[in-house]
């Protein structure tokens, strides 16, 4: 491979060996200019005459009738030039001099007053350097320029060769569409070259396709709230498209408030400008971060009013344009969860709520009156109906129903029943406390013991409280 891209840089460069002549593309007057008239003056008070050397090549100087300092200004150098100048000569390092006589270009002298354009032609290595260059002074933004396909072979010679500069080029080349696609992985393939210097500095500065190109690879890693942090970066820049990865991944994986300590403002922001647009996923949003308090204090009554929202627009939406009843039920467990919490105010119609969802059957409601009737909360307290709804619950697969159902066993006593339900529970602190100190008083043998200490203090180095005061009470 390394010799192929040598083959390459051959070919391409061979024209900079055998010609390095400065070659003239244009010269004209621009008669209708009036810049040169009042700009600057010669030493006797008459007015010069303005050259505008069009050229990328950086570097160049002039002499000649030349008259104070050459200006550079963009991609021109403005020469200003004594009246009757015949010739000027363009010198460059990398170049042959040229001798650019006016007369060969259907001019005998130059005109005091007048603006002329000389332009130059640009080869691929000055196309290079602008491309190089422009990823800075716009912002890692190339997606206006023309970039040649050898300036793209070079380019990626020197990127190959860990050129920073290059590889940054690269990446933000990798992102402009072809079709209706991004080159994902040849993007982010430029991103970890660079990061791989330690040059993470540069993260901030991508444009947001990029960043949001960054943001997925993120979350294939299951680093998701780095992945969000980036998404929303991605939404400031406004690139939009990453609004709707940081919605579903604030509703669906998010259980991390750090994310939202430097990015509250923003995220909100984002969610208000695509719910203005109708956006389902983006109200859903803010009753989560209202819900969960990840934007400072928890605030029910808002969770609620964008989960209610949310419902509406989806059952205002035409039949077209549904997708079957899951994001339906999505938004009711949503309402229906909020509702049964113990701090929201419940008033009869958000009871009356709960329970016409749970005679539709929805598995959130059965958890939140199984919850009620447990507690006597807004209902008599009554535990065979609040273990007949969370049996209900947790054939559907409720999430914390068979908790709920193991720990009423216990504290009945029924230790074998309250195993049957920690069995199957996988990953949750709460579950595997329960099923040690169960099978402590289960079975409570030197080998059972040993095995419940064991667990026990697993979770107490993770800082799991009950865990360290059972054993301190209990060994």
């Amino acid at each position: 491979m390394k010799r192929i891209y040598f083959i390459l840089f051959i070919i391409v460069n061979a024209q900079f060996v055998i010609a390095q002549d400065i070659e003239v593309k244009k010269f004209e007057l621009l008669k209708d200019d009036q810049t040169a008239a009042t700009y600057r003056n010669d030493q006797n008070g008459n007015p010069c005459a303005l050259l505008i050397v069009q050229s990328l090549k950086e570097g160049l100087e002039f002499e000649g009738w030349v008259v104070g300092d050459v200006e550079r200004k963009e991609n021109d150098y403005w020469v200003f030039i004594a009246n009757g100048a015949k010739h000027i000569k363009v010198i460059h390092a990398d170049y042959h001099t040229k001798d650019v006589v006016f007369a060969d270009h259907g001019t005998n002298i130059l005109q005091g007053g007048q603006t002329y354009t000389l332009q130059l032609v640009d080869d691929t290595k000055d196309i290079i350097n602008k491309v190089i260059n422009k990823v800075y002074s716009l912002g890692w933004n190339l997606n206006d320029i023309e970039v040649p396909r050898k300036a793209k072979i070079l380019l990626k010679m020197a990127a190959m060769r860990g050129d920073a500069k290059a590889q940054i080029a690269m990446a933000q080349l990798s992102t402009i569409k072809n079709g209706t696609s991004v080159q994902n992985e040849s993007a982010y393939y430029w991103i970890e070259l660079l990061l791989a210097k330690g040059d993470s500095t540069c993260l901030d500065v991508m444009p947001g396709e990029l960043m949001y190109v960054y943001a997925i690879k993120q979350e294939e890693k299951g680093r998701i709230t780095h992945a969000c942090r980036y998404e929303v970066k991605a939404c400031m820049k406004g690139y939009k498209i990453a609004g709707d990865r940081l919605f579903w991944n604030i509703n669906n994986r998010i259980n991390n408030n750090s994310l939202f300590v430097e990015d509250c403002e923003n995220i909100i922001d984002i969610c208000q400008d695509s719910v203005d647009a109708g956006n389902l996923e983006a109200m859903r949003c803010l009753g989560v971060i209202y819900e969960r308090g990840l934007c400072g204090n928890q605030n029910l009554l808002n969770a609620a009013k964008w989960y209610r929202k949310a419902y509406e627009a989806y059952e205002a939406l035409s039949t077209n344009q549904l997708r079957g009843t899951y994001l339906g039920n999505k938004l009711k467990t949503d309402l229906v969860r909020v509702y049964g919490n113990q701090l929201y105010p419940i008033d009869q119609y958000s009871l009356d709520y709960i329970k016409q969802q749970a005679a539709e059957g929805l598995p959130e409601a059965f958890y939140q009156l199984g919850y009620m009737y447990e507690e006597g909360r807004n209902v008599p307290q009554n535990i065979n109906i609040a273990m007949d709804y969370y049996n209900k619950s947790q054939s559907d697969h409720h999430p914390k129903a068979a908790y709920r159902l193991a720990e009423i066993y216990y504290n009945q006593k029924d230790y074998k029943r309250a195993e049957e339900y920690l069995r199957g529970i996988k990953n949750d602190d709460d579950a595997l406390y329960l099923r040690a100190i169960n099978q402590y008083y289960r079975f409570n043998d030197a080998l059972s013991r040993v095995e419940v200490f064991n667990t026990l203090n697993s979770l107490s180095k993770k800082g799991y409280q009950k865990a360290t005061e059972f054993i301190k009470n209990n060994y």
